[in-house]
């Protein structure tokens, strides 16, 4: 009796754990409950990248579709804008770094981040995804340290320039082409009365925009035999400072422009307080936009000027390059699902349909052909806008006719083509020294951009001479060794 009881307790444990490994072996086969091959990624990007607002419910709903259309699991770290960099820093910091994390500032802090070992070499994982195969090299060659592609650009290169209203400047008989000399442009802005004629934002790297004018940068360059000098301790930097400082006396470069941030810049072109400012090129929408939302009567007439012609007929847009990039972790486990995930939203046309405008029903719908966000986007923070697919690496044309729908000021779009049809020709260069050229570089590097800007700034609002400029800034030099810096470049060739 005892065995027959025994063998029956036996044969009902064994039932019982045939029946709990084969619910676990059908649970793993159909994914119920998660596996040990489920792919889950960790990505950070600031709220505003995720559909665009910055709505709770909304980002999960864009989160839920990458996961769906990308067969991942993602664990969704989206800090407000503002407060991004801080966020990607102490995470990167502290050995806790995201699968996928936004780099901004991309052409200096891609080489930053590589140097301290958080970034993953992406070259094989990027050859395997088709999306890339019609992408112009040159994107990746930004984004590349020591030869190895450490992140994936976001956009197209984004150039700066200046807009003129045109139709204030005609009051003041303003006539300039989109290419004049720095004499001429000088001598036609000397009109404007009443009015602050260029109005600059505090960032002085957008100066290269008049060093292009004078031939140089601020930083090494190459000369026409192929070596590394200080273009910045040359005649050329000492004329164009010249210039500038001419412009700033005169009154025709805006007094205030050492403590304009953007909105500042753009509400001084938007209100009419300033005739010209520098700002990106698919900035027209914008302007056209809140210029006639401010005032319903207004006529904008908006002029870019490419570039200003210098002495020796030289000058050129302010290239950006790629400011935003994706990287992916040095210590991700699945870093080709991470690249086609970067891949699907960025350089695909359904990827960029959702991580630009959103999803239907949710963040947008349509009334009588016109896209409308829906409340709940609007209170996230969302515009519509056709800027936001502009300059992408999936064509604006095909976008725009994805949604089915007109977007607000698309009548402007043939206007905003015909005037910047020729930016192409007029780009001007983008030079940036990697980390791991020079050890003295990048030891002292960022201390030199720093100094090199405080000199450009002291010499333009004539705290000091150009004379006395460039003696502080040639003991400086001396001071941190930089002629080691141009030998370590020159022998890196």
């Amino acid at each position: 009796m005892f065995n027959a009881k025994k063998t029956l307790v036996l044969v009902l444990v064994g039932l019982l754990v045939l029946t709990l490994v084969s619910a676990t072996s059908f649970a793993a086969w159909f994914n119920w409950g998660g596996s040990k091959d489920e792919v889950k990624l960790t990505v950070c990007m600031p709220s505003s990248s995720w559909g665009g607002s910055a709505d709770p419910g909304l980002l999960e709903e864009v989160k839920k579709y990458m996961e769906e259309q990308n067969k991942v699991k993602i664990e969704m770290i989206a800090p407000p804008m503002n407060t991004y960099s801080d966020k990607i820093n102490v995470l990167l910091a502290s050995g806790d770094i995201p699968d996928v994390f936004r780099v901004t500032k991309a052409m200096v802090n891609i080489h930053t981040f590589t140097q301290r070992g958080y970034t993953a070499a992406l070259d094989q994982y990027v050859k395997k995804n088709k999306a890339f195969n019609k992408i112009d090299p040159k994107y990746f060659n930004y984004m590349r340290v020591n030869g190895i592609i450490r992140g994936i650009p976001l956009a197209l290169e984004s150039e700066k320039f200046i807009w003129l209203r045109k139709d204030l400047a005609d009051g003041y008989g303003v006539k300039l082409s989109n290419t004049p000399t720095t004499e001429e442009f000088y001598n036609e802005m000397k009109k404007v009365k009443d009015r602050i004629p260029l109005t600059y934002p505090k960032f002085l790297d957008n100066l290269p925009f008049f060093y292009h004018s004078f031939g140089v940068y601020d930083e090494f360059i190459k000369d026409s035999k192929g070596q590394y000098y200080d273009v910045f301790n040359t005649q050329g930097m000492r004329d164009c400072l010249t210039y500038l400082n001419k412009l700033y006396k005169e009154g025709i470069l805006d007094k205030e422009f050492p403590t304009n941030d953007n909105t500042i810049l753009r509400n001084n072109l938007i209100s009419g307080k300033a005739v010209a400012n520098i700002d990106y090129d698919n900035r027209y929408f914008y302007y056209v936009a809140e210029i006639t939302r401010l005032d319903p009567n207004a006529k904008p007439n908006l002029q870019p000027i490419f570039m200003l012609k210098g002495p020796n007929g030289l000058g050129g847009t302010l290239n950006e390059a790629c400011q935003d990039a994706l990287a992916v972790s040095a210590k991700s486990k699945y870093p080709q699902k991470a690249v086609d995930l970067i891949a699907w939203a960025y350089y695909t046309l359904e990827g960029q349909k959702v991580m630009q405008v959103g999803l239907p029903g949710k963040h947008y719908v349509v009334e009588n052909g016109v896209g409308k966000l829906t409340p709940q986007a609007e209170a996230g923070g969302q515009t519509l806008e056709l800027t936001t697919l502009m300059k992408r690496h999936v064509p604006l044309e095909e976008l725009k006719k994805s949604f089915g729908f007109k977007f607000p000021n698309e009548e402007n779009l043939t206007a905003y083509y015909n005037l910047v049809k020729d930016v192409s020709k007029y780009t001007g260069r983008k030079e940036v020294i990697s980390m791991g050229q020079s050890a003295t570089y990048d030891r002292v590097g960022p201390g030199l951009v720093k100094k090199r800007q405080e000199i450009a700034l002291k010499a333009i609002i004539g705290t000091v001479s150009i004379e006395d400029a460039f003696k502080e800034y040639e003991a400086y030099f001396k001071s941190i060794n930089g002629d080691q810096i141009i030998k370590e470049l020159n022998a890196k060739r």
